[in-house]
């Protein structure tokens, strides 16, 4: 399953740390109690996306199994220092 963050695509909203994180939570919530996916998921996060399946499996390591992490980086604070500087 994949989405568009809050202010991509056709999606209305603003995307931030908070706001992606918390999307990523309700989507595992989504997929296990509404289409009640049975068993441990994977998740892939390719870029910002990185940051919410890092979240999820550090929140929810008792429902994930597996994570990529694509093109992806650790921590916004710091990717924000190296290309601004100020």
């Amino acid at each position: 399953m994949g989405w568009n963050y809050r202010g991509y695509g056709e999606t209305p909203g603003t995307c931030t740390p908070y706001n992606i994180k918390s999307d990523g939570e309700s989507v595992l919530y989504f997929l296990l109690n509404e289409l009640q996916v049975k068993g441990k998921v994977g998740l892939y996060g390719r870029s910002l996306g990185g940051i919410v399946s890092t979240h999820l499996s550090n929140k929810y390591s008792d429902k994930i199994s597996l994570i990529i992490a694509d093109r992806t980086f650790g921590s916004l604070k710091d990717i924000s220092l190296r290309k601004f500087e100020g």
